[in-house]
């Protein structure tokens, strides 16, 4: 049997070309995220142009949770003590647009991404000590600039390129 969901067989014809490869990618994405594997140590840039989808999978993406299990982490602030701390307890980070510049530490985004212990802190308490449990996926027009191996081995670009492209560029119509 098989189920049907033309709302998100429309979006895979619209965002993703109708390729049949694209649309296998995001459905293993999904898969991955919803699941409490970290054996991949990856997380998911979804990358296109403006008003290409995605925010409309970002936002998919999080109502598969509870709201309580969802954080949003921007990946240049996950270094920061205070940000970390957000990470605990969570199934998911759904990152909004990404900065284009350099990540300066990727040893957090490392850490996270491996399901490493990591500390975390909310100001005026004790430092917290934590495995993150939490997938990532991150949204964006641009990749953020580093050049170390370990950061583009855990990120993966399920859909990239013209598979997020817009029918119609803005200020174009039909």
């Amino acid at each position: 049997m098989q189920i049907k969901c033309p709302v998100l067989e429309d979006f895979c014809r619209s965002s993703l070309d109708g390729d049949p490869k694209k649309r296998q990618l995001l459905l293993e994405m999904i898969g991955y995220i919803c699941s409490d594997l970290t054996v991949g140590k990856c997380a998911f840039f979804i990358q296109g142009q403006p008003n290409s989808g995605k925010s409309v999978i970002a936002e998919f993406i999080s109502r598969l949770f509870d709201p309580s299990l969802v954080s949003n982490i921007p990946l240049h602030q996950l270094g920061e003590r205070f940000s970390r701390a957000e990470l605990a307890g969570k199934k998911v980070n759904i990152a909004g647009e990404i900065a284009g510049r350099a990540l300066r530490d990727i040893s957090i985004f490392k850490s996270v991404t491996g399901s490493d212990r990591i500390t975390g802190e909310f100001k005026g308490k004790e430092p917290l000590l934590f495995h993150p449990p939490v997938q990532a996926a991150i949204r964006g027009q641009h990749a953020a600039a580093n050049d170390r191996g370990g950061y583009h081995r855990r990120l993966c670009e399920p859909a990239r390129g013209s598979a997020l492209q817009p029918e119609h560029p803005a200020g174009e119509t039909g």
